[in-house]
């Protein structure tokens, strides 16, 4: 064998070629991303406010529950408000007093 030259074990009909942003569909975004994602989603619905359920569609690799906590940790961090309750519950913005 040449000095400084690499070889696999594996012969190349066994490597495998994986398509670009396989990682991400199968790892899924990272738990700051999928807040971002949420609040970004709720800025954008302002004043009418956004029903779980439209949420829900943002991150659809998540369980319904997951989508409801994250909510919830932005909303711990005064960011979004929830208004109504059950089905006619709506994130908000959180208006700031600054």
């Amino acid at each position: 064998m040449a000095e400084g030259r690499v070889t696999s074990c594996q012969p190349r009909s066994t490597q495998r070629w994986v398509p670009v942003g396989t990682h991400t569909r199968k790892k899924g975004l990272d738990h700051e991303t999928n807040k971002a994602l949420l609040l970004k989603h709720v800025t954008k619905q302002q004043a009418q406010g956004a029903p779980l359920a439209e949420l829900r569609q943002v991150l659809p690799a998540l369980p319904s529950s997951a989508v409801q906590a994250l909510m919830h940790e932005l909303r711990d961090e005064k960011l979004v408000t929830l208004e109504g309750q059950r089905r006619w519950a709506r994130w908000k913005l959180a208006v700031s007093d600054a």
